[in-house]
């Protein structure tokens, strides 16, 4: 695999993220929060979205390196020393100068982790939570998570939030989550940002704050949190903004779906479809749909089979109306699953047949290629 060059001094120097003063500055309503990295733990199986990777470290990648970097630092690492190990650790878990191998990436970490060195325990806790080079243990990951956040780790606070909010873990604390959240955010981690809007808004999570989570929204958004924009064109639509209004709503999923979200996409080819809130046109929902399909949206799948089944703009054809709602079905839909049972009475046997081949097809391209 191709191998990415970056330099032993960006390397060592990431690794000391002490975070004293931002200790210090750790308000005083998580302080039982906090408790959770020095108390036992129960086993719960993994469901996160990854945090933010060492972005800044990346890009300090350049092609002029020592080609006997790695080895340095490797021999470094069995000296003991725990920011070489951390920083090995990373080498293998990005494929830096050396082949991509999760199991040394984590061997690595746990090594510098056993000497108390906050990044460490973080990034071994990201590869716990997704079961990467380690089995899956996602109570393991909050363990350290909120160790490494007591030491200042940031992004180590916001994954034990994210933990906290849909209780992955540990035991779910609303109230734990949005001191975390808050805090994070107002020191302007878009991610928690992000995480706080949703929480703000969501009912069963109390009392809605729709204004505040709009503000936090726009904030993450702003500084180019895609979901976030997402969020935030969702939640103005259900304020049913006037119709001179509803065109900031389109902006916003624009904005998101170019980013690269697939429910923003998935949006847009539904609203061509409808053709109230934006000009009916059966081009744009198709590409907008199968944009989002390709990213295995089965909304905009359950879509496309309505435009091949309706024939709206598109030849009429239920063998390719199959294949989508099949789709849909096969990442869990409902509706998909509906459409499918209610198509198939009015299908010929090699019709459904070719609908099932090319179900499969799709399936073995990862959805590239349907």
């Amino acid at each position: 695999m191709l191998m990415r060059r970056l330099s032993l001094p960006a390397i060592m120097a990431s690794t000391l993220w002490a975070g004293s003063a931002f200790a210090q500055a750790v308000p005083a309503c998580q302080t039982e929060v906090l408790k959770i990295g020095r108390t036992g733990y129960t086993h719960v199986d993994p469901a996160i979205v990854r945090g933010p990777d060492l972005s800044e470290i990346a890009a300090s990648a350049g092609a002029d390196g020592d080609a006997k970097r790695a080895e340095k630092l490797a021999e470094a690492a069995r000296n003991g020393d725990p920011r070489a190990q951390a920083a090995l650790g990373l080498l293998h878990e990005r494929g830096l100068d050396v082949e991509q191998d999760y199991g040394e990436a984590a061997r690595w970490y746990r090594e510098a982790a056993a000497q108390g060195l906050p990044f460490a325990e973080a990034a071994l806790a990201d590869l716990f939570a997704e079961g990467l080079g380690v089995p899956p243990y996602r109570s393991e990951a909050v363990k350290l998570w909120a160790r490494a956040a007591q030491a200042g780790v940031e992004r180590a606070g916001v994954n034990l939030a994210i933990s906290l909010k849909f209780g992955l873990g540990t035991a779910r604390d609303i109230a734990g989550a949005r001191c975390l959240l808050t805090f994070y955010a107002e020191r302007g981690n878009t991610t928690a940002q992000a995480y706080l809007g949703d929480l703000l808004a969501d009912p069963g999570a109390g009392e809605p704050d729709i204004a505040a989570a709009l503000r936090w929204y726009k904030a993450a958004s702003v500084a180019g949190n895609a979901m976030a924009t997402y969020n935030l064109a969702v939640l103005l639509r259900s304020a049913k903004l006037p119709e001179q209004q509803q065109g900031e709503v389109i902006d916003l999923l624009h904005a998101a779906a170019d980013r690269g979200v697939p429910e923003a996409a998935a949006a847009l080819g539904f609203l061509h479809l409808e053709g109230k809130v934006v000009a009916l046109d059966f081009a744009a929902a198709l590409r907008w749909s199968r944009l989002a399909a390709q990213q295995k949206s089965s909304e905009a799948m359950v879509n496309l089979g309505l435009i091949h089944e309706r024939g709206l703009g598109v030849r009429k054809d239920l063998s390719v109306a199959f294949m989508w709602f099949d789709l849909a079905a096969g990442l869990g839909s409902a509706d998909g699953r509906s459409n499918l049972d209610r198509i198939i009475p009015t299908m010929s046997e090699k019709q459904i047949a070719k609908g099932r081949n090319a179900s499969a097809a799709c399936r073995a391209a990862e959805y590239g290629e349907c």
